[in-house]
């Protein structure tokens, strides 16, 4: 299962992984969030030795979503080292899994 993060000093703790790492940025009030958590699941199996999968709740985490300019969810930064290296608006299976890769 996917961790949550719930607080600014997990996500920075997060974000700065010697790993790739993959960040969520959703809401427990939005559908499509809520209806790809499955997805999210499967996704941290599959790639569990390669990177690290986390959702952030941007009601919980409001200064994490305004540092990344997240407007519209769900919305997802891909990390390496700590900078964005990957970015997409919305659930792109394909996208995803590349940068995952």
């Amino acid at each position: 299962m996917v961790k949550e993060i719930t607080t600014y000093q997990d996500y920075t703790s997060a974000i700065n992984s010697s790993r790739k790492v993959l960040i969520c940025f959703c809401a427990v009030y939005c559908a499509p969030c809520r209806k790809i958590g499955p997805s999210l699941d499967a996704l941290q199996k599959e790639f569990q030795n390669k990177a690290l999968i986390y959702k952030v709740d941007v009601s919980l985490v409001p200064r994490a979503m305004a540092e990344q300019n997240v407007e519209a969810m769900p919305c997802f930064r891909g990390f390496v080292g700590g900078k964005v290296v990957f970015a997409n608006t919305g659930f792109n299976l394909l996208k995803i899994k590349e940068f995952l890769k």
